[in-house]
């Protein structure tokens, strides 16, 4: 089949690798979209609006695009569709075929991220639950959203599913929605560096996406340098792409979270993967590679020993404060900083 469009690709894609998970949830819970409808109306949300698909969420990351230059806009377009594939997996990629690329994102990796950063906040802030389908609320407590987090975790491992307690947030927790747009733009980011830095263009390094298919996705072989690059220039592209928002008005990021959640999304990573796999490198290793690219080798070193020291990071509070705030200058329009990293 000749592909003549970033679209058909798409298709082609989702056609190859599956359409296997339904729109629901594998287990319906009646109670908890009782409350979701109930959170929504005390927003002030209207709960249909609430029910973002994830092909909703995919196309808001054409807003996300548009912040970058005009000439990298234009050529994605032409160049690249991005869409989901409903499986269960946790997982995204860049795949070519011809002259064209698609993005692929397994439906699971959002269910995945979703669940698992409302509980990891849960373990630490159980007052600000406001419903879990296993719990009366009197029964809420930082250990147990640690074992359902933790359940989570072991149920992917195992089956490849993604199961796990339910949970709702106060409304006016938006640390975790904070947390989620930057990873998902941040997995977004990583394959457009591997579409920029021309990763798949030559043909002895790459493989067949399956059997009997033309579409082209990395060897193994090649991948592990390759991903370390991908990781510094999508981690440049989110930069752009959330100073361009603030200078704009549309939304406010304060620099001072990026790199708590740049850790807490190579944290989950090392959780379902915890060694180096033969396509990508430990994400520990993969985590220091990009602080000491864009925060400095002190900070890099000094991440490294909150893994080696539980109390490291408690005791030198101070000191992630203050390379936490490293990257604010970027976000300063005043500053030649910024006018460098938009190039």
């Amino acid at each position: 089949m000749e592909v003549n469009s970033p679209q058909q690709l798409l298709e082609k894609i989702q056609s190859q690798i599956g359409q296997n998970v339904l729109k629901k949830v594998p287990f319906e819970n009646e109670d908890y979209h009782l409350q979701v409808k109930q959170k929504a109306d005390d927003m002030g949300v209207k709960y249909e609006a609430s029910e973002i698909g994830v092909d909703n969420l995919i196309q808001g990351y054409w807003d996300d695009i548009e912040m970058l230059d005009a000439k990298e806009v234009k050529i994605i377009k032409e160049k690249i569709a991005i869409g989901n594939a409903k499986i269960d997996s946790v997982r995204a990629r860049l795949v070519k075929d011809g002259n064209f690329y698609v993005i692929i994102f397994d439906f699971g990796l959002y269910i995945y991220l979703n669940k698992n950063l409302k509980l990891l906040y849960a373990s630490q802030q159980p007052e600000d639950v406001i419903y879990c389908n296993r719990l009366e609320k009197d029964q809420f407590s930082k250990s147990i959203f640690r074992e359902y987090r933790d359940e989570l975790c072991q149920i992917y491992k195992g089956a490849r599913r993604v199961m796990g307690a339910m949970i709702l947030l106060k409304p006016e927790v938006t640390l975790v929605g904070f947390q989620l747009y930057f990873i998902e733009l941040f997995i977004l980011c990583h394959e457009l560096g591997h579409f920029f830095n021309g990763d798949l263009e030559d043909k002895n390094q790459t493989i067949p996406l399956s059997d009997n298919s033309d579409s082209q996705v990395l060897r193994d072989e090649y991948s592990q340098k390759k991903e370390f690059d991908a990781d510094i220039k999508g981690f440049h592209l989110v930069l752009r792409i959330l100073i361009k928002k603030n200078e704009s008005g549309k939304s406010f990021i304060h620099p001072q979270l990026i790199l708590n959640t740049l850790i807490i999304n190579f944290n989950i990573l090392a959780e379902l993967a915890p060694k180096e796999s033969s396509t990508h490198p430990y994400p520990l290793n993969r985590l220091l590679h990009i602080i000491d690219v864009y925060y400095g080798q002190d900070a890099a070193d000094f991440i490294l020993k909150t893994y080696e020291e539980p109390d490291f990071m408690n005791k030198n509070a101070k000191k992630f404060m203050e390379i936490s705030n490293r990257l604010n200058k970027l976000f300063d329009k005043n500053t030649p900083v910024n006018n460098t990293l938009q190039k």
